[in-house]
């Protein structure tokens, strides 16, 4: 997703986080959410956690200036966005959804025995990383519904199944098209320079 932010939208805090940002000679290309709004799971003590992509001037990397490596900071979301999707994706997918099972499976064995410990949050983002997944690859879009009951490791199983046969069958293609993100990239890098260029 690459989105553009303007910063008079943003709230105050926010404003001037991303106003210092720019400051330092970082541009900021987009803003992604990651936390659990993205998935629609957020509780009423929930915070917006998003992560800011940016780049850094041309002109500092060349005279081989220091800069932040990275800059995290909660805000709010803005609609719209752009896809590149593609079948690698169904490998990070599962080894998440395997990953969140195999985190909550350790956690009831650690319950000890003789105590009744039902399954939480772990099966439950692991059967939405699981749906997020099939619907990518069955119909390429972007769904983030949240699991509201408590999967069975029966039904987990059967939504693996899904999801390699989703994959064996998906008809996006094998890798993102990396032309794409270069482009967008290039037409930074070149207006940015051009501006530059005027500043002297």
């Amino acid at each position: 997703m690459i989105e553009q932010i303007d910063f008079e939208d943003l709230p105050i805090s926010e404003l001037k986080a991303a106003k210092t940002a720019k400051g330092k000679g970082m541009k900021i290309l987009y803003i992604s959410c990651v936390g659990s709004h993205m998935w629609g799971m957020e509780s009423k003590e929930s915070d917006i956690d998003l992560v800011m992509i940016y780049t850094v001037s041309t002109r500092r990397i060349l005279r081989g200036e220091k800069f932040p490596a990275a800059i995290r900071q909660e805000m709010a979301a803005k609609e719209g966005g752009k896809a590149n999707l593609c079948r690698e994706s169904y490998h990070s997918i599962k080894g998440m959804a395997e990953s969140q099972i195999k985190s909550e499976t350790g956690q009831l064995k650690l319950s000890g025995a003789g105590l009744v410990k039902r399954p939480g949050k772990g099966y439950r983002t692991a059967l939405r990383s699981i749906n997020f997944g099939i619907e990518l690859l069955r119909e390429a879009r972007i769904s983030y519904e949240p699991v509201m009951h408590d999967p069975t490791p029966e039904e987990l199983k059967e939504g693996m199944n899904q999801l390699d046969e989703a994959y064996r069958q998906s008809m996006l293609p094998d890798l993102p098209d990396e032309d794409q993100f270069r482009d967008f990239l290039l037409g930074q890098r070149l207006k940015e320079m051009d501006e530059d260029a005027g500043k002297d």
